[in-house]
């Protein structure tokens, strides 16, 4: 059995499998339910307005409903798009235990303990049948899926079959009577709509289930009695299956098999076969009881529910044995026929039939050797096994087929071949199953994969895949990858890809890691094309990756499929039914970007022509890699405005400005001209947004004072516009004008009298002393005059842009430019009518010595000849320096790759990207690995990881410092974090400061140490070990030391007195932190103290014998032994504080409440540390550690292992 996805809730009452999207529902004891996917393993929903538990759940086949049913005895329907109830159904008496809906017709079956199952109709929302008869609580009832029947189960010990096609017909007909012809009332008082076909009667003890069989007219059923039994609808037989030791919760057939599944409160699920009648699989837990099943509709998939989640698996592997046979086809393992599929005929044959299927619950490999057309299957289950076999010839029909023990076996040369034994060895064999050699690696080896070359393999050892040569015994290269799954090589065999759960790593043939991708969904296989993309599929896309790590998706695929070949646009795949499948793909997306990774510009622009490929997607990823003159083939004018906005393209985004004719393109568009100097586009584009103020400046700035002057004239313009107008120009007067327009005749005076203008200001003062109140004002005594700034460029109308710099031409321009419509300067492409050299005959010592003649010595009466007279005397001396200029031109390298792109790309763990300064990247990794959410309390050491990887050197005046990397081995950074540092930190700051009893220094030690573990590299995989055990230990430190302060904080705070019994509770939870002896010792004491002040006797005198147990000091253990003889002799009062503690019960304290969880009751864990928190803290920041999120699932924390 094969464990697809688990859940850790509280117990699962209620299981249903979406028809087509990778969901499942589940109902729990608590009152939720909770919807999943289980293909990405997330939380999509929950839904929560139940009152009690929810004991049934079910999906409609085609809308987006389902419905549930529970102990408030209601029955609820859901949209789950809109995410709410839609509406109640109301009838029940009792608990509901079943819910299910028909498939075609709008009804809902329910069973519940009031005896009574209910046929409702979900569209008008009211009951239209009651099926009684059951004399004890109904368990379940079940429509057929294609009969009109109802199967229902009972704890009076009966099995009861309904015939619901009479109630289908009145539903469905019209019935022929008037609205008062008694026939009609009597059919209606005495007319049967459902009947019982069968009861029937065999267990001994009530049943807990009954199922129809999908296609025959079976039933199972599950009983209280231990039982599961076979009903033959048409056939008194009855088959038993005996095994469970518990009551049987339920059970159900095999869609597609000759099988039935059962789950008990025995805990353990069974498999039994219908034929043998025993059982085949069995899947046992520890402490969780069995309670529900379901199977998926339409694929090989089954659910369980128990007391602390449900769990999602399959019985069996669905994936397909299959290997390339390097002549354009694959060859694939269909039931017992071994066949051949060709891609370019399209067809499959059968090559020969073998005796016996090998295993499919464990892991298969096929290895095929062309030369000698042999193949080996091998599978580790039942031990490890392989077989070995020789393809006969056409006239040969006999298999010579050799077997042996092994877990893989593969090909490793012409002749020979590898196999993993248990004993962690790998035997060379010939093709006579000969053994040839051994070799017993150094390391442990999970797996052997096929080498690049003949006599190597790749060997699977934990975090890593080494090269190991067989001949020298040695390992030639490593790569660090966890989990691989399946490693697939190239054609030419110098690039592999390795895939794992959530992982595609592309490497070289030295095991150099070219890039990785990460993929939510498990990546099923892959193959390289004959361009070196390498594409892949995913349960639901089939996909393609490239070297420098783009990818992306080329097709949605509406079932699994197993890649098996790509040719000419076609990718060739197996699928789940072993049918050869022919998928035609359109290759040009990645075609363009591998053109553009090879800088075969010619390519990319024929493909821009020809395809059209210019969605959004590719112009954002064409502007990303640096090419935004992809505008020129862009149709969308907002679009093609941006971008030519972003490449600085000051006609196009004209042109597109002019179409889309918006104040915020205009106003873009003139913020870019103005950075360009363009003065035309500035002009119109303020113009176009009325910004005369922008405009006059402008004006003022190139020196364009006439249109300045005619803009005061503008009827639009204010009198401050005006104004600032005539300031810029210069013009006394006019300000004068404004001014007294405005009523401000003292300012036109002092104006007037300040520029010298003695009338106008005679004339201005005698108009405002007209009236004889009013006085001239005063004159400033130092004043001096306004005059406006001089232009910055004088104003030409044959010149009017500033002048630009001259720029290389981009690559769109190279390709596009000058050459575009002229002969293309290569010849190597000259062929089909024109002579080549070898067909002329010419001998080599005249070629050389004549090509250049050859090349202009036309004879052919088309072309005119050169007949330049009088140009003998003229010599070509000038022409030299232009070459030397030529050949003085330097043309720079490229640069290579920094030191950090390197750093981030040769590896997968956090603390090299954090090295690299890839601190986004690095955010995301620890997110999956440990579920860090909260970046704030170790941004010191990314800091300190990512400056300690760098040095300074200091280089001549006025240049910059040089920056050299620090590197711990070739191509990776130097970490300055190791175990050692961190337990002189633990030993020498963080146990002295507790003993000394300074938690709130002894705090801070602990925390820094859980954080730095993060950044840490060890030696050995025994330093590993340790690194883990570090993390304990300042968890249990951290835990006990913040109880302790909280219960500090209650002691000496205003509540002391009311608080004694919290005091105690937590100075109790503290003695159950795991603490070195010598800090146990001082928290038991800690704890007897407190117990005892609060006349707690029992309490105190049970700490007194855990502190005698642990040999204290002498005078420590005389008090403690005063204690335990007074505590004996005194009864605790009754009016002794309560206290919230069972030494007895084992716990685990919860580190956010500081309040007890026992064994048994469901909680959720930090990722990271591990601390322990009841399940209402899921999805926050763990208190311990402060950084991960409660309750995620994740990978685990990766350590960089430097092996010596």
């Amino acid at each position: 059995m094969l464990y697809k996805f688990e859940t850790k809730t509280n117990r699962v009452k209620g299981l249903s499998f979406h028809p087509t999207r990778p969901w499942i529902l589940t109902s729990l004891h608590s009152g939720s339910i909770h919807l999943y996917d289980y293909r990405i393993k997330t939380l999509l929903e929950k839904f929560e307005e139940h009152e009690g538990p929810v004991r049934g759940v079910n999906f409609h086949m085609t809308q987006p409903l389902f419905v549930s049913g529970g102990d408030d005895y209601k029955i609820k329907v859901w949209n789950y798009k809109q995410r709410r109830c839609l509406f109640t159904l109301k009838g029940h008496k009792d608990y509901v235990r079943t819910v299910e809906f028909h498939r075609e017709a709008p009804w809902i079956v329910s069973s519940s303990d009031d005896m009574v199952i209910r046929i409702w109709n979900w569209q008008s929302r009211t009951c239209i049948s009651e099926l009684s008869g059951h004399n004890h609580y109904v368990m379940s009832a079940l429509f057929h899926p294609k009969d009109d029947l109802v199967v229902s189960a009972s704890l009076d010990q009966f099995i009861r079959v309904w015939d619901i096609s009479g109630l289908k017909k009145k539903m469905t007909t019209v019935k022929p009577y008037r609205e008062n012809d008694p026939m009609r009332i009597q059919e209606e008082i005495f007319g049967t709509d459902v009947i019982v076909k069968l009861s029937l009667e065999g267990h001994d003890r009530g049943v807990n289930w009954a199922a129809f069989h999908p296609t025959q007219p079976y039933i199972v059923s599950a009983s209280d009695d231990h039982h599961v039994k076979l009903w033959r609808m048409n056939d008194p037989i009855v088959d038993t299956f005996r095994g469970h030791y518990n009551n049987v919760s339920c059970a159900l057939f095999h869609p597609r098999q000759e099988l039935i599944i059962s789950n008990s409160e025995d805990k353990t699920i069974r498999v039994w076969d219908i034929v043998k009648k025993q059982t085949v699989h069995m899947i046992r837990r520890d402490n969780d009881r069995f309670w529900t099943l379901a199977s998926h509709p339409n694929q090989n998939l089954f659910a369980a529910g128990h007391d602390s989640g449900m769990i999602v698996f399959k019985l069996e592997r669905e994936r397909p044995i299959f290997v390339q046979n390097g002549d354009g086809g694959v060859f694939y393992l269909k039931k017992k026929h071994f066949n051949s599929f060709d891609f370019a005929q399209g067809r499959s044959v059968v090559l020969f039939n073998i005796s016996k299927l090998p295993s499919n619950n464990g892991t298969q490999t096929m290895s095929y050797n062309q030369t000698e057309r042999a193949i080996l299957i091998s599978s580790d289950s039942e031990g490890g096994t392989y077989h070995l076999y020789k393809i006969p010839t056409k006239d040969s029909n006999s298999v010579n087929t050799k077997k042996g023990t092994g877990v893989a076996a593969i090909f490793v040369g012409r002749d020979r071949f590898a196999v993993l034994d248990k004993g962690n060895t790998v035997v060379v064999r010939d093709l006579e199953n000969e053994e040839i050699k051994k070799c017993q690696l150094p390391f442990t080896v999970d797996w052997i994969y096929p080498g690049g070359s003949p006599g190597t393999i790749l060997v699977q050892s934990e975090d890593r895949v080494y090269t190991y040569d067989i001949q020298q015994k040695k390992v030639n290269s490593e790569i660090v990858i966890h989990g691989v799954r399946y490693v697939i090589w190239s054609k030419d065999k110098n690039h592999v890809a390795f895939l794992t759960r959530d992982l595609i790593v592309l490497a070289n043939k030295e095991l150099e890691q070219i890039c990785m991708v990460h993929e939510t969904v498990l990546p099923k296989s892959g193959v390289w094309d004959e361009h070196g993309v390498f594409i892949y599929s995913t349960s639901n896309h089939l996909k393609y990756l490239l070297q420098n790590g783009d990818n992306g998706t080329i097709k949605t695929l509406e079932s699994t499929i197993y890649i098996t070949g790509v040719k000419d646009g076609k990718v060739f795949a197996i699928d789940r039914e072993f049918k050869n499948r022919i998928i035609e793909i359109d290759p040009t997306e990645y075609i363009l970007k591998l053109s553009l990774l090879q800088q075969n510009y010619n390519k990319v622009m024929n493909i821009l022509k020809e395809n059209r490929l210019v969605g959004k997607a590719i112009i954002a990823y064409l502007q990303k890699k640096g090419y935004p003159e992809v505008v020129h083939f862009v149709k969308d004018d907002r679009t093609r405005f941006n971008l030519a906005l972003d490449c600085g393209n000051i006609e196009i985004a004209l042109q597109s400005a002019k179409v889309l004719d918006d104040k915020e393109c205009w106003s873009r568009l003139g913020v870019e001209a103005l950075k360009q100097g363009n003065y035309q586009i500035v002009e119109m584009a303020y113009s176009r947004t009325s910004e005369f103020d922008r405009l006059s400046f402008l004006y003022l700035l190139v020196g364009n004072l006439p249109t300045l002057k005619k803009m005061m004239s503008y009827e639009s313009s204010d009198i401050m516009s005006r104004f600032q107008f005539s300031l810029y120009l210069g013009d006394v007067e006019e300000r004068i004008k404004i001014l007294q327009e405005a009523g401000l005749h003292q300012l036109a005076f002092i104006t007037a009298s300040i520029h010298g203008l003695t009338e106008k200001a005679q004339a201005i003062g005698a108009q405002i002393t007209a009236d004889g109140k009013a006085q001239l004002p005063q004159l400033p005594q130092e004043s001096y005059l306004l005059t406006p700034p001089s232009p910055i460029n004088a104003f030409n109308p044959s010149e009017l842009n500033w002048p630009l710099l001259s720029v290389a031409k981009s690559v769109g321009d190279a390709i596009s430019g000058d050459n575009r419509f002229g002969v293309e300067s290569t010849v190597d492409e000259i062929g089909g009518g024109w002579i080549t050299d070898d067909e002329v005959g010419v001998d080599d010592d005249l070629t050389s010595s004549n090509q250049q003649e050859s090349l202009v010595d036309v004879e052919d009466d088309g072309w005119d000849k050169l007949e330049f007279k009088e140009l003998d005397k003229i010599g070509t001396d000038n022409f030299s320096a232009d070459k030397k200029a030529e050949a003085a031109l330097f043309v720079p390298p490229q640069p290579g790759p920094s030191f950090s792109q390197i750093w981030a790309r040769n590896s997968q763990f956090a603390i090299d990207h954090i090295a690299a300064g890839s601190f986004e990247v690095a955010m995301n990794l620890l997110n999956s690995q440990i579920g860090a959410i909260n970046f704030d309390p170790i941004k010191p050491l990314f800091m300190n990881v990512f400056m300690g990887a760098r040095s300074s050197l200091g280089a001549l005046p006025s240049t910059p410092s040089l920056l050299m990397p620090i590197q711990r081995k070739s191509s990776s950074p130097y970490i300055p974090y190791n175990l050692t540092h961190l337990i002189d930190r633990l030993k020498s700051s963080a146990y002295r400061s507790t003993t000394e009893g300074k938690f709130g220094d002894a705090l801070v030690h602990f925390t820094y140490i859980l954080h730095t573990i993060i950044f840490c590299t060890v030696e050995t995989k025994q330093e590993n070990g340790e690194l883990k055990d570090l993390i304990n230990i300042c968890r249990e430190y951290i835990l006990g030391i913040k109880v302790e302060l909280q219960r500090k904080d209650l002691a000496t705070g205003s509540q002391k007195d009311t608080t004694q019994g919290r005091q105690t509770e937590l100075a109790a939870y503290f003695t159950h932190c795991n603490l070195d002896s010598s800090h146990l010792i001082l928290s038991l004491r800690s704890a007897m103290n407190c117990a005892y002040k609060v006349k707690h006797f029992n309490l105190a005198a049970s700490f007194a014998r855990r502190l005698i147990s642990l040999n204290p000091n002498p005078d420590l253990a005389t008090q403690a032994k005063k204690v335990f003889n007074f505590a004996q002799q005194t009864p605790t009062p009754a009016d002794a504080p309560q206290v919230n503690y069972d030494e007895r019960n084992p716990f685990v304290v919860c580190a956010h409440s500081f309040t007890p969880i026992y064994k048994g009751s469901a909680l959720v864990k930090c990722p990271y540390c591990s601390s322990c928190y009841l399940p209402q803290y899921k999805g926050k920041v763990c208190a311990i550690c402060q950084i991960s999120e409660i309750g995620k699932e994740t990978q685990g924390l990766q350590v960089i292992i430097n092996q010596k």
